[in-house]
C-alpha cells in the first residue's frame, strides 16, 4: 500500500468555519475522493467504519492543531458511497472536557448530521484487554470494543505534540486506549491492537508553531504516514 497525496484549492480563508462549511465541503469532495477511493476499494467487507480524528479542546480547526471537521465529513461521505458501511466518528472524554462538548465546539454535529454519521464517546463504550509486543516486551492495552470490531481509520492533523514529536495516526489512536506504559509505547500498542486500515492525514491547515496553509491531504498506511509527517517537521522517523 503506497502513500497518496492530493492538493486542496482553498485560496479564500475568510468567512469563518461555520458559515463557510458548505464551500469547504464542496472544495474538499474531489481531493478527499482521490486519496481515499483506492483504499476504500480494498477495504475488507465491513458493516462499520470508525473515523478517529484529532479532536480536543480548546483548539479551533483554523489553528491546524485539530482535524478539520469538513475533512472528516467529506471522508465519511466518500466512504459511505464506496462501501455502504455505517460510519461513526469517535473520540473520548478526558480530564479536561466531555467529548460531546468538545465535538460541539469544533462543529462536528452540524457537519456529520448532513451524512447521517454518528458521534461516539468511547469513554462510554465497553473495553477489552489486548496484549501486544512493544519493544520486545508484552504490553497490555485496554481498547474500546468498537475499535476492535469495526474498520478503523485515523484522521490526524499535521502538528507536533508538546514534546515536539509528530502527533500522527499512531498517537491519535494511543489517546483512545489506556495502559500502564508511557504515551509513546501506548501509541504503538494501540496501533498493533487496533490494526487501522490506513490513516488520512489532514494537512489542509498544519501547525508548526503557527498555522500553515499547507492545503494538502495524504492517505496511506499509518506508519508510513507518521514517518512522512515526521520528515515534514525535519524529524527523524526512526527516533520520532
Amino acid at each position: 500500500m503506497t502513500v497518496r497525496a492530493a492538493t486542496v484549492d482553498l485560496p479564500e480563508r475568510r468567512g469563518g468555519w461555520t458559515t463557510d462549511m458548505d464551500r469547504r465541503l464542496a472544495t474538499l469532495e474531489s481531493p478527499v475522493r482521490s486519496v481515499l477511493e483506492p483504499y476504500a476499494d480494498s477495504l475488507p467487507a465491513a458493516d462499520r467504519i470508525t473515523l478517529a480524528p484529532d479532536a480536543h479542546y480548546p483548539f479551533h480547526p483554523s489553528t491546524g492543531i485539530v482535524t478539520d471537521p469538513a475533512v472528516v465529513g467529506s471522508a465519511a461521505a466518500v466512504l459511505q458511497a464506496q462501501t455502504g458501511a455505517d460510519i461513526t466518528v469517535a473520540g473520548a472524554t478526558d480530564d479536561n472536557i466531555a467529548f460531546d462538548r468538545a465535538a460541539s465546539y469544533l462543529g462536528y454535529p452540524s457537519v456529520l448530521e448532513r451524512f447521517g454519521v454518528e458521534l461516539v464517546d468511547l469513554a462510554d463504550e465497553p473495553r477489552r484487554d489486548r496484549v501486544v509486543s512493544v519493544a520486545d516486551q508484552q504490553l497490555s492495552v485496554s481498547v474500546p470494543e468498537r475499535l476492535l470490531e469495526s474498520t478503523v481509520i485515523a484522521v490526524p492533523t499535521l502538528r507536533p505534540t508538546r514534546d515536539g514529536s509528530v502527533a500522527g495516526g499512531m498517537r491519535t489512536l494511543g489517546r483512545l486506549v489506556t495502559s500502564v506504559a508511557d504515551a509513546d509505547q501506548t501509541a504503538v500498542g494501540a496501533t498493533r491492537a487496533i490494526e487501522p486500515a490506513f490513516t488520512l492525514l489532514d494537512a489542509t491547515t498544519a501547525y508548526g508553531g503557527d498555522p500553515i496553509a499547507a492545503d494538502t491531504l495524504f492517505a496511506g498506511p499509518t506508519p508510513q504516514i507518521d514517518a512522512l509527517a515526521a520528515s515534514l517537521f525535519g524529524r527523524s522517523p526512526e527516533t520520532d
